[in-house]
């Protein structure tokens, strides 16, 4: 599920947001009061994702006549996409009852229906963030490897904890991860080490593993 209306997670299937239907700006707006339209309405299913990611290689690859790689096929997968009317979704929501448990009513009648649900959120700590935390049951916080990313950091991590307290009790954080880190340098593996001292004082979980970035690496 994209929280974020960059909809980047569509984007990295090759989906043209322009051509699919309701999107979670619709779901946000109209799904949660009105029986019309459901969560399985906006999602995109493995085979439209397929589709989608087979069209994408033909446009980037033009001069190959070979068609797409057998392995570009999705299973077991559905997206509920975003885009950039989601931006205006907060103000919408913003003297509505009950708004940072949107997302948690449109859940409700779907969460049977997977085995996992995993929500991209925003970076900014706004009512979308929040609702997303009040859906959730674990929480996951990737940071990049940079000092003022461990800023935010601690500010999401009391976000989450104001959320424990008064609105989802039953709330997890499951840890943090490090993204986009580069492992010869320095500075990367300061804030790695300082981050881990951080979160060790604070009984919070960090991963070992890193998302890095790898140069020179040929395709």
């Amino acid at each position: 599920m994209d929280m974020d209306p960059k909809g980047n997670v569509a984007t990295t299937f090759g989906v043209d947001k322009r051509t699919v239907g309701p999107t979670m700006n619709e779901l946000f707006s109209r799904g949660v009061d009105s029986s019309s339209l459901k969560l399985e309405d906006c999602t995109l299913g493995p085979d439209f994702l397929t589709r989608s990611m087979k069209a994408s290689w033909r446009k980037s690859n033009p001069g190959k006549s070979r068609g797409p790689p057998n392995h570009i096929a999705v299973r077991n997968l559905w997206v509920l996409p975003a885009d950039m009317d989601l931006s205006g979704i907060e103000v919408d929501l913003a003297t509505r009852v009950g708004r940072e448990n949107r997302l948690k009513l449109a859940l409700s009648e779907a969460m049977d229906s997977f085995d996992v649900i995993i929500i991209d959120t925003p970076a900014s700590l706004g009512l979308l963030t929040v609702n997303a935390l009040c859906a959730a049951e674990w929480v996951l916080i990737p940071i990049q490897a940079e000092f003022y990313a461990l800023e935010g950091m601690g500010q999401l991590i009391s976000a989450v904890r104001d959320v424990q307290k008064s609105v989802n009790p039953n709330l997890g954080l499951l840890g943090i991860l490090m993204t986009m880190v580069q492992t010869r340098s320095k500075l990367c593996e300061t804030v790695t080490e300082q981050a881990r001292k951080t979160l060790r004082r604070q009984g919070i979980r960090f991963s070992d593993s890193k998302v890095c970035i790898y140069r020179g690496v040929p395709p």
